[in-house]
């Protein structure tokens, strides 16, 4: 009965591993497209900047309306930094309770 009780933890433990690997993986390509996306939106507020420095008095309304986009397009570059610190974390997170798993797999062991 002990042995299936092993079997068993071994199994939750591949089974968390493998379900860790794939969040790992998830937040990989989750950084990677709000990276991406992060520099696209860099872009367009580089381009709005400088489109904005442009303008002179008779483009006042739409130099307000440039404004508003930046504003609005470094909240989302905001949002997505604060996304990836998340996953950042869930993932450390995800990491230790591995890591504790194993480390109590090896003690389980040792007291067999």
């Amino acid at each position: 009965q002990m042995l299936a009780e092993v079997e068993r933890l071994r199994r939750e433990r591949d089974e968390d591993k493998h379900k860790f690997d794939h969040e790992l993986r998830q937040a990989d390509a989750a950084k990677k497209e709000v990276e991406e996306v992060q520099r696209g939106l860099e872009g367009k507020v580089a381009t709005l900047v400088e489109a904005d420095a442009k303008k002179d008095r008779d483009n006042f309304e739409r130099t307000n309306a440039y404004k508003a986009q930046i504003l609005s397009l470094k909240s989302q570059i905001q949002e997505l930094t604060t996304t990836i610190h998340k996953l950042e974390g869930s993932v450390t997170e995800n990491y230790n309770f591995k890591v504790l798993s194993e480390q109590n797999d090896m003690l389980r062991d040792e007291v067999e």
